[in-house]
């Protein structure tokens, strides 16, 4: 299929073909290019903090020998503990994603199986506004609220 781009570089995705990736409005993509080519792709929830988790998070919970956890409403897409992978999230978890409206400490079972002991930290994962997922921090010693913050900024501003 071949399409005109507008003067601004835009294109728009032909409606047969956003409703077969499952693509919606405000939806992320991934754009890149490979041999001369432009390839659009369906972004994951964790490909838009892919960097923020490989470059920030991951070396700084290996320096604090924390867990890290990224669950959108239903599952663990990213975690330090392979284990967890895909893994579904707690109904006690879920009713944390749904009421907690901001940077909180808790204590809780995050799967069925996972019980997290010492600090429990959930930063909401926002999106125009709306929770879409949760950034869980379990470290043994307490974060302050400063580092808090900054990692809540860092997700949310990507």
């Amino acid at each position: 299929m071949i399409k005109r781009i507008d003067e601004l570089g835009r294109v728009v995705i032909p409606k047969e073909y956003r409703k077969e990736m499952g693509i919606q409005c405000n939806d992320y993509v991934d754009i890149y290019s490979i041999n001369n080519e432009i390839v659009i792709k369906s972004a994951t929830f964790c490909d838009r903090f892919e960097k923020i988790i490989t470059n920030i998070l991951k070396p700084l919970c290996s320096y604090y020998e924390c867990e890290l956890f990224l669950a959108n409403k239903t599952q663990i897409l990213f975690s330090t503990n392979e284990n967890l992978l895909n893994k579904d999230i707690s109904e006690l978890f879920n009713e944390y994603f749904n009421t907690l409206p901001e940077i909180s400490s808790v204590i809780c079972d995050v799967t069925k199986t996972l019980k997290l002991e010492g600090y429990v930290y959930f930063v909401p994962v926002l999106e125009n506004g709306y929770k879409i997922g949760a950034l869980i921090i379990s470290n043994k010693v307490k974060i302050d609220k400063i580092n808090l913050n900054f990692i809540s900024n860092l997700i949310n501003a990507s």
